[in-house]
């Protein structure tokens, strides 16, 4: 029992370390904080790699890879989303160091909060509520931003929670720490989404600044991350394997 209480504080202070390095990290380049402090930006990207360090050294081994896993898949996506074709940009119009970071940081916060049995117990019986409250607030969010991509996103979500019962508790916390994320991020004015690319024809559904539903883009990180260490396991096995038969 002491050795499991002792295992949840951990847990616990690996999620508020999360939390709070991401508001830091994006309070410190916010436009509020640059009034007065011009560069701020590499306070936060140092933040952020201390943030990781913590977090990756107190990881298992899975977890590890898909840390970094995601930070590789989301350097490239970032480049074309943000700086490429502009979809939104960040404040400097940059790709800040502590964005790619960021990414495995929200990943593993998201991971810890649907381990935690709070968490897990309070969920677990109000998923449809909390099923109605995304509905509802996307078709706010529609209302107000015509949030038509975002508003599609919600229901792809929940068409995938449904589909995927084993992992809604992992989604659920996933969708929940994206918002965080990117609402807090909007606010301070980190970056600016764009409702649609006037250049681009394939662009076609406005979205809100925030897209409400974004959360599934990083579900999507997280196949593709999972499909990369599944893919690193094979690979390793097969090698063992080989090695045993020339051996």
């Amino acid at each position: 029992m002491l050795y499991r209480k002792k295992l949840d504080s951990f847990s616990d202070l690996k999620i508020l370390t999360g939390i709070i390095s991401l508001f830091l990290t994006l309070f410190f380049d916010g436009k509020f904080f640059n009034y007065y402090l011009n560069n701020s930006q590499s306070i936060s990207n140092i933040i952020m790699i201390i943030t990781f360090i913590y977090i990756f050294s107190c990881c298992e081994r899975e977890q590890k890879y898909i840390m970094i896993a995601m930070i590789l898949v989301t350097i490239p996506i970032e480049y074309l989303c943000s700086v490429h074709w502009k979809i939104y940009s960040y404040r400097l119009f940059n790709l800040p160091l502590y964005v790619p970071v960021g990414h495995s940081i929200v990943y593993i916060t998201a991971f810890n909060i649907s381990k935690d049995n709070l968490f897990n117990k309070y969920l677990t019986k109000r998923i449809i509520i909390f099923e109605i409250v995304i509905i509802f607030l996307a078709v706010f969010w529609l209302i107000c931003d015509n949030d038509i991509f975002g508003f599609i996103c919600c229901f792809v979500f929940i068409y995938i929670l449904k589909a995927t019962p084993r992992n809604k508790i992992f989604l659920c916390a996933l969708f929940i720490t994206v918002s965080y994320l990117e609402f807090t991020g909007t606010l301070m004015q980190n970056w600016e989404w764009q409702a649609t690319l006037q250049d681009q024809a394939w662009d076609i559904l406005p979205r809100g600044n925030p897209p409400f539903g974004v959360a599934i883009v990083y579900y999507v990180f997280d196949l593709i991350c999972f499909s990369i260490y599944g893919g690193y396991i094979g690979f390793t096995q097969r090698q063992k394997e080989l090695s045993g038969r020339l051996s």
